[in-house]
């Protein structure tokens, strides 16, 4: 058995919110024996803490209230270090930004890139209908 591949979802917070739902859900449902779902925040802990924790994700935040640091860009380079992801799926405007930056100089954005890449490529293309978390399993399963 391999093992799974580390999948970092980057978020600004985990408040309600639609993204922060959608993500949640995404990573509830990843197959734990193709992924092991991360999830990153910005802030300190939030409304859907414990939703996260319930569904067995493993959580850190860089902050401790609500509002983003001035320095979390450097503790994002040193975090993203230590956990190591696979592949990291930045979500919401400042993690986007910040992660691409970061994953690309700490050479994760490499391994992502090859995987939408690979994922693009598969077929038979699921569409738009279906359900993110197929898309990245089936993605996951390509040769």
């Amino acid at each position: 058995m391999s093992t799974p591949l580390r999948v970092l979802f980057l978020m600004e917070d985990l408040c309600y919110g639609g993204t922060q739902r959608q993500t949640l859900e995404l990573a509830r449902r990843l197959d734990r024996q193709k992924f092991a779902p991360v999830m990153l925040t910005l802030t300190g802990p939030t409304d859907l803490d414990a939703a996260a924790r319930e569904a067995g994700i493993e959580l850190h935040h860089l902050g401790s209230g609500r509002r983003v640091s001035p320095v979390f860009f450097l503790q994002l380079a040193v975090t993203l270090r230590r956990l190591k992801p696979g592949i990291i799926v930045p979500c919401t405007a400042l993690p986007n930004i910040w992660g691409r930056i970061w994953g690309r100089i700490l050479r994760f954005w490499g391994r992502a890139a090859s995987a939408v890449a690979r994922f693009a490529s598969t077929k038979p293309n699921p569409g738009l209908l279906a359900s993110p978390a197929t898309r990245v399993q089936q993605q996951h399963n390509a040769p």
